[in-house]
């Protein structure tokens, strides 16, 4: 799922998606500019998150992502959003 939405500026649709098997979602909506959708995803098996969201300045959501298993790799999330971590 890494760099699924990478450079997609105008992707902003909402996704209720299964995610409980996903491990890397590095870079997923990397500068997709007009995202901001709620994401009630089960990050339970994500290994990484690094750069996630850089760079959706219109990104406005807390979300409530599973980290247990992320450890530090998630630098670098939220730069340049407004979104976070609840």
């Amino acid at each position: 799922m890494a760099g699924m939405f990478l450079y997609a500026s105008n992707f902003n649709q909402p996704l209720d998606w299964d995610t409980s098997n996903v491990k890397y979602m590095s870079a997923v909506f990397y500068q997709a500019w007009n995202f901001n959708q709620p994401l009630e995803w089960d990050t339970s098996q994500v290994k990484t998150m690094t750069a996630m969201f850089l760079g959706t300045p219109s990104l406005t959501q807390t979300f409530d992502f599973d980290m247990s298993k992320v450890g530090g790799s998630y630098g670098s999330m939220f730069w340049s959003s407004g979104g976070s971590l609840g």
